[in-house]
């Protein structure tokens, strides 16, 4: 049963593929507009993600310097 599990899995993926292949080519046009209609929505999105890293690195750097300060400040304690 492990053996003709493997090829049955092998074919199923094989008819996938040229089945998924044929669809691209029947429907290439339709497809390239969906690519382009997702192009505004990826730029979107990285430009969000990019907003945030940042907004997260200056946050980050404030509170650094803030605690920078208050370690200045402390007095040494001797032990």
């Amino acid at each position: 049963m492990g053996n003709a599990t493997k090829y049955l899995e092998l074919i199923v993926g094989l008819l996938l593929v040229l089945v998924g292949a044929c669809l691209i080519y029947v429907w290439r046009y339709p497809l390239i507009i969906v690519i382009m209609g997702c192009i505004g929505l990826v730029l979107l999105l990285i430009g969000l993600l990019m907003m945030l890293l940042g907004y997260s690195e200056i946050k980050d750097a404030a509170e650094m310097k803030k605690f920078e300060a208050e370690i200045a400040t402390e007095p040494e304690t001797k032990e």
